[in-house]
């Protein structure tokens, strides 16, 4: 069963869906002030500044109210369009509402002007930062590092910089096929965020990273003691971030819930079944904080993943109402986390021992997704299990092209 091989893989994708955090040039309170004033009279929004409505844009967004927030964000750029950062608040909001093919263009036009900017003026950290965040979002990971590098070689004291490099470090990370180079940024992503803690011991979001990647370095062999730091890790990060960032909040929450069901993983693989199904209990507590707090991104996964746990609980029903209710749910553009969905929901029913229903589940995900080589290995090990091995044989093999290893 490789139930874990698709834990592990929600996991990533849960850092490939966080946002970096996009800074404006007014605090909270501000910020506040000018989205208050914008909402509440028309004469005076007409007044405001491309800055305001890029702030409004970003409280919105916090807000999720992103119909809105896409507004305030065309209405800065319509000021003026030269501004990158103004561009990858569209993008932020577009990627928020699902709408993936306009938001990748939209960040390649942020990019064209962050390269136009530094072109006159290479000794900005702020651009490089900007810079470095927009790679991030477009999946450059080797470019986004080196200019995250370039801007600590200017002011090596900007706590975000630091931690946006450890960010893509720990995202960069899964996309590595062997594991000493895989560890290797594990390890150089935490130095990352202990820099940033250096600079600011406060900083929940720089815990919340760090936690995530002492817990994915525990799960490449099953270190208990690296787990249980990650777990202090999230507990920080829970106690310091706002309530008021609840996209953050629930993220970290989710990030706590992997940890303990990691840990469930581990003690099991120990024999140690009672510790087991007691960590990945408090997970499902951990993972209804995260839903509570942001139903709509982060909740999702956290969604998919609990059932997983209740099913490694042995509550298969309520694994599969969980699943086919957040199926059910999903937006239309969430087809690629739909086949994720459809694909857990096969390695429930190969685990209750319905190898034909699994079948099912799995061809459906490989409609959506046809190059998931995880789904293709599962719908394999179910056909073996009905004796039919030549049709097993076929799926292993179409797996393996498709990359999958042991």
């Amino acid at each position: 069963m490789e139930w874990i091989e698709m834990k592990e893989k929600t996991g990533s994708l849960a850092a490939l869906s966080r946002l970096p955090s996009m800074r404006t040039r007014a605090s909270g309170p501000l910020i506040a002030l000018i989205a208050l004033a914008a909402l509440c009279s028309c004469a005076l929004a007409q007044e405001n500044t491309a800055e305001d409505w890029f702030n409004r844009g970003q409280e919105l967004m916090d807000n999720e109210s992103y119909e809105e927030a896409l507004r305030a964000y065309d209405s800065a750029i319509e000021l003026d369009p030269e501004d990158a950062r103004f561009w990858m608040g569209k993008g932020d909001t577009q990627m928020r509402m699902g709408d993936y093919d306009e938001y990748l263009v939209t960040y390649e036009k942020a990019l064209d002007l962050i390269n136009e900017s530094l072109e006159a003026n290479p000794l900005d950290a702020e651009g490089w930062f900007v810079k470095g965040e927009l790679l991030d979002r477009l999946y450059r990971y080797d470019g986004a590092l080196e200019s995250y590098n370039r801007s600590l070689e200017i002011d090596p004291t900007d706590k975000e910089v630091w931690f946006e490099k450890g960010n893509a470090l720990d995202t960069a990370a899964v996309f590595q096929t062997q594991d000493p180079e895989r560890i290797r940024a594990y390890e150089d992503a935490i130095i990352a965020y202990d820099e940033a803690l250096k600079l600011d011991p406060d900083y929940g979001n720089a815990w919340m990273g760090k936690g995530y990647s002492l817990s994915n370095l525990a799960a490449s062999n099953d270190d208990l003691v690296k787990f249980n730091e990650s777990l202090k890790a999230f507990d920080k990060a829970i106690k310091l971030i706002p309530d008021n960032d609840t996209v953050n909040l629930a993220f970290a929450w989710e990030g706590r819930a992997v940890a303990l069901s990691n840990i469930g993983d581990a003690l099991e693989d120990a024999g140690r079944e009672d510790e087991a199904n007691a960590s990945r209990e408090e997970a499902l507590e951990s993972y209804d904080s995260a839903i509570e707090l942001d139903p709509s991104f982060t909740g999702l996964e956290a969604q998919l993943n609990k059932a997983g746990d209740l099913a490694e609980l042995g509550r298969y029903n309520e694994s599969l109402d969980a699943l086919d209710k957040l199926i059910e749910t999903l937006p239309a553009d969430f087809a690629l986390f739909a086949a994720s969905v459809l694909e857990v929901k096969g390695n429930v029913l190969e685990m209750m021992g319905d190898y034909e229903g699994a079948i099912i589940a799995f061809d459906r995900a490989l409609e959506i997704d046809p190059s998931n080589m995880y789904a293709m290995q599962e719908k394999g090990s179910a056909l073996q299990s009905l004796g039919r091995i030549s049709e097993a044989e076929a799926a292993f093999a179409e797996a393996e092209e498709l990359g999958y290893e042991e």
